[in-house]
């Protein structure tokens, strides 16, 4: 597929496994920019995307559980384990 001609990222992928759906971004390993809040409202994006997809799609059934992950190459600059 030409990502290009479709608008689809290739750092992105979008799968469900055993009754969960799973969004996972792939982020470049140089980058050394990334800040924790700017990650998880990325994340935030996503999980409003597609719950918005169900809402619309699927009306009156239950959206069903979602897990994002960010994969990065080092910790995001202000982040706390804590936070976690």
């Amino acid at each position: 597929v030409d990502p290009d001609s479709t608008g689809a990222r290739l750092d992105i992928t979008y799968r469900a496994s055993s009754g969960r759906h799973i969004v996972v971004e792939l982020k470049r390993p140089k980058l050394i920019s990334l800040d924790f809040m700017t990650l998880l409202t990325q994340a935030r994006k996503y999980k409003n995307a597609v719950e918005e997809y169900y809402r619309v799609t699927y009306v009156g059934k239950p959206i069903p559980p979602l897990d994002i992950y960010i994969l990065i190459g080092r910790a995001p600059a202000h982040y706390n384990e804590s936070d976690r």
